[in-house]
């Protein structure tokens, strides 16, 4: 049972998010020490303390805290910040480190946002601690900065240094052997290298828009610290289920301007901001448009009316089964393709999302 890792750390790994969980197991399990957090990783997370009760911290406080809280070295690094460590005797020890060893070093080199050089100093220092048994964690923010997504021979020098360093760490035995964890951080995995990517020994873990009840708890957090207004009759509970698509830091921007306004989230209110900040984060892509009609404004097509009214009921009644993946409606200018889709969305009781122009060079059709 010694080397049980996972059993021993089973009732701390049960109560996190299943994306912490997952890599809970695969740390504990030994087999990669190079991870990829992407996905939903600028909101806050929440940590569940004790029943019912959380705690909400940002991705690189909730890594360096709750999961790796136990390391002896948490080294942070990106292109703005350069190298910085979780508290300021890691710091220190750092530094001391490599003034005994290279006194002829400038600081600012050890600490440098330019990756030649602090990869360079952060694996010198890694080397000299993994003998003493010291457990290490390296967290990159913004890895499409440093690994972006392009041919290997395109790459400039210094993101050809970045690709094969942090290839060879993931394969190098002092490394994988040694209790040595590099955590990459980024929105979009199809940001980073791909070969980085598709490696056998790259764990891959998406982080969530968070669901249904933990936007509730969040909620109910805001309002135990007196900064949730709400309008009579809401509740956290109902604001957290029509909040679909938002994550915590939407929502904590909206209960703040309301705060601030010092008026009360109504149903109105949370629509329109709703919207508001959907559009803006689809980057002028979507548009939100309110149905005011149904399926009983469309003269003719009474097939497509059957079959549309039919999945409308079963998706108000949770049918998904019965439903298909979608519908091609094709046809001439002008024959009231979009009037019918418009009432489709009228008939189910949403609203209707249109996509903008997407053609370009960043969004292809």
């Amino acid at each position: 049972m010694k080397d049980q890792l996972i059993v021993k750390n089973l009732p701390f790994i049960k109560i996190l998010p299943a994306w912490a969980q997952e890599l809970s197991y695969k740390y504990l399990s030994k087999t990669a020490n190079l991870y990829i957090l992407h996905g939903n990783i600028r909101d806050f997370l929440p940590h569940k303390m004790n029943e019912g009760e959380f705690i909400f911290v940002k991705i690189q406080d909730y890594v360096s805290e709750v999961l790796f809280g136990n390391r002896d070295i948490i080294v942070f690094w990106d292109r703005s910040s350069g190298v910085t460590f979780c508290t300021p005797e890691m710091m220190k020890a750092y530094l001391d480190s490599h003034a005994e060893r290279n006194p002829d070093v400038d600081r600012d080199d050890l600490v440098s946002p330019d990756p030649l050089l602090a990869f360079k100093y952060l694996e010198e220092y890694f080397l000299l601690n993994i003998p003493k048994k010291k457990r290490i964690v390296l967290i990159a923010d913004y890895a499409e900065t440093f690994l972006p997504a392009s041919d290997v021979a395109r790459l400039s020098d210094e993101d050809r240094y970045c690709f094969v360093t942090l290839n060879r760490w993931s394969h190098d035995p002092v490394f994988t052997k040694g209790d040595v964890s590099v955590i990459l951080l980024t929105e979009n995995l199809t940001d980073i290298n791909p070969r980085i990517v598709s490696s056998p020994t790259t764990v891959k873990v998406q982080i969530p828009i968070p669901d249904e009840s933990v936007r509730t708890s969040f909620l109910e957090f805001l309002d135990r610290r007196k900064t949730l207004l709400l309008d009579k009759g809401l509740s956290p509970r109902e604001v957290g289920t029509i909040t679909s698509g938002l994550n915590l830091m939407n929502l904590n921007r909206l209960a703040a301007e309301s705060y601030q306004e010092d008026l009360p989230i109504s149903m109105d209110y949370l629509k329109q901001k709703k919207k508001e900040i959907i559009e803006n984060e689809a980057s002028g892509l979507l548009e939100f448009l309110e149905t005011e009609h149904d399926l009983s404004y469309v003269s003719g097509h009474d097939f497509v009316k059957r079959r549309f009214k039919s999945a409308a009921r079963a998706l108000k009644q949770g049918r998904l089964d019965v439903l298909p993946m979608g519908y091609l409606i094709s046809g001439p200018v002008g024959t009231g393709k979009s009037f019918l889709v418009t009432a489709f969305a009228g008939e189910i009781g949403i609203p209707m999302v249109k996509f903008k122009n997407f053609r370009s060079k960043w969004q292809g059709v």
